[in-house]
């Protein structure tokens, strides 16, 4: 039983050969069986579980293309994803891998192609990133982003009931994605719970929220005609609990009203843990969204308030001219109801430097505006202390970004975090560094290799002046001073940039007082006989 195991893990090219000597010499050691041998692997971090459950079944195929198969993380009629690694440059990806008949299918193929580059044009915090394809005679495969949460069908099996304006958070988000997919003349066709993954911990959280699977979508616009993607060959075009009822009668004629009606049916799931039209067939299903209206939403949760019943019932008409216009409507409506109420945003003061760049942007999921922590009541407190965070760049100084009580700062290796850190061990979106009842606290967002707080991994840490947080090989130290009033108007609507040198002197330029720096400004330091430039983009509100 062991010798067929490792024959199977020799054909796998799991391991090298000198890890796959070393393991032979073990197991005869040893006396280890297969199962022995597999638990072995999982201890010592040489294959994932799932690689092992296959190699106990004898599969040894794990690589496709470039990619090193990790792990198998959903699947469907027409495809299977699994998360994935990129054998040479290291990053964890999502395969979603196409059914092996269609492929060989020569229209199929030239729709694949033509879907896979409309779904690389869209980019967007709230949708999932597809970053290419491959179509041979073998297999065809999207690369996509990989995502470190659930989809939302999960969370309603997990917690049953969600907080009313933890739904309406979720709903927002989602329709601030489809305003950026029906930009790009895309129409999404099958938006529901299993479509939509959702980043936190838990229903107490602000989640993050991303649209996926563009498989069903109606492409046009700047891609020629409108075209049937691969995956929906053969198939009916959406999910019977959520589709649109002009849907039902030509899934080639419908546009974006369509998405809005979809996720009015989810955002009712997610409230009452029901579909709006019931039916114990398929057939009755679809005809029930055609000849009846929607009931109220409040009748089936009284928590909701008749203003946001209105918005849900104007999402689900039947017909389509009566529904909201555009998803940047639907995002007006439920702003009210969600965790992001209207508020100004904020002014960043950010001092970056060429090779480690904070994004200017407001965090990806807050639709150009902050996140208030957790929906508490009423607007921030003045902040007792003035609070910042340091980081050494790769020049040796210490870059200084200033911090407010309004702030809700991503951090993360995507380029549109709050600070961006250029690491390949940290995450995308790694962590959340939130205010609340007058301190700072740390959310790790599921990341890869964790959050590290003065030496010790976290998942939340309430933090204090002079605490490190590290990702990957970037620290950052967060500060406080006292906080003294403006000296002029004209001095707070500046960035103040502080450089620290080697003795742990402050500095700017030779031996000056901190600078004022205005817009796109550029200061240069002095240190070792080398200068190095930092520029400062400013926007001002």
């Amino acid at each position: 039983m062991s010798q067929s195991f490792l024959e199977s893990l020799a054909h796998s090219r799991l391991l090298s050969t000198g890890e796959l000597e070393d393991l032979r010499r073990k197991a005869s050691a040893l006396g280890l069986n297969a199962l022995g041998l597999a638990n072995h692997l999982g201890e010592q971090g040489l294959v994932t579980p799932w690689q092992a459950l296959q190699l106990l079944a004898g599969q040894t195929s794990f690589f496709l293309g470039p990619y090193r198969l990790l792990e198998r993380i959903g699947s469907g009629s027409a495809a299977v994803i699994y998360k994935a690694r990129h054998v040479k440059l290291g990053y964890v990806a999502a395969l979603k891998v196409m059914s092996a008949a269609a492929p060989q299918h020569p229209v199929a193929r030239a729709r694949f192609r033509r879907e896979v580059r409309a779904a690389v044009a869209v980019r967007h915090p709230n949708v999932v990133a597809t970053y290419g394809g491959r179509c041979t005679g073998k297999a065809s495969y999207l690369v996509m982003e990989y995502v470190e949460g659930e989809d939302l069908d999960h969370w309603l099996k997990r917690y049953g009931e969600l907080p009313l304006a933890w739904c309406c958070e979720v709903a927002r988000q989602v329709a601030v994605g489809l305003e950026h997919i029906h930009s790009q003349g895309i129409v999404h066709r099958d938006i529901k719970p299993n479509n939509l993954l959702i980043v936190a911990r838990s229903p107490r959280e602000v989640p993050q929220v991303k649209v996926a699977d563009l498989g069903a979508a109606s492409i046009q616009s700047g891609f020629g005609e409108a075209v049937t993607p691969l995956t929906s060959i053969n198939q009916f075009l959406g999910t019977p609990n959520f589709v649109a009822p002009e849907q039902v009668v030509s899934a080639r004629d419908v546009d974006h009203r369509a998405d809005i009606f979809s996720l009015g049916c989810t955002l009712f799931k997610i409230l009452t843990g029901q579909t709006p039209f019931g039916g114990a067939t398929l057939a009755e299903k679809l005809l029930a969204r055609t000849k009846q209206d929607a009931p109220p939403v409040s009748d089936l949760r009284k928590d909701v308030p008749p203003q946001l019943g209105a918005v849900i019932a104007r999402a689900l008409a039947r017909d389509p001219d009566g529904r909201f216009s555009c998803a940047r409507d639907l995002v007006t409506a439920l702003r009210p109801f969600s965790l992001q109420p209207e508020k100004s945003l904020r002014t960043p003061v950010v001092a970056s430097s060429a090779s480690a760049r904070p994004a200017m942007a407001a965090s990806p999921a807050t639709d150009g505006k902050p996140l208030p922590p957790f929906a508490a009541g009423g607007p921030p407190k003045p902040l007792p202390w003035k609070w910042f965070l340091e980081r050494q760049n790769a020049q040796g100084l210490k870059e200084t970004y200033l911090l407010n009580a309004a702030d809700r700062l991503v951090v993360g290796r995507a380029a549109d975090c709050d600070i961006q850190v250029r690491d390949v061990q940290v995450s995308r979106r790694h962590c959340l560094l939130i205010y609340r009842d007058a301190k700072w606290h740390l959310h790790d967002l599921c990341s890869n290799n964790g959050t590290i707080v003065n030496g010790v991994a976290i998942q939340h840490a309430e933090l204090k002046h002079g605490d490190q947080l590290r990702f990957g090989s970037t620290v950052l130290t967060l500060a406080a001073a006292p906080q003294f009033p403006a000296a002029s108007q004209a001095a707070s609507d500046s960035a103040k940039l502080v450089a620290i040198d080697e003795e742990g002197s402050h500095t700017t330029g030779l031996d000056q007082p901190p600078a004022v720096l205005q817009d796109a400004e550029t200061i240069h330091f002095a240190r070792d006989h080398e200068t190095a430039g930092v520029r400062l983009r400013f926007n001002k509100s």
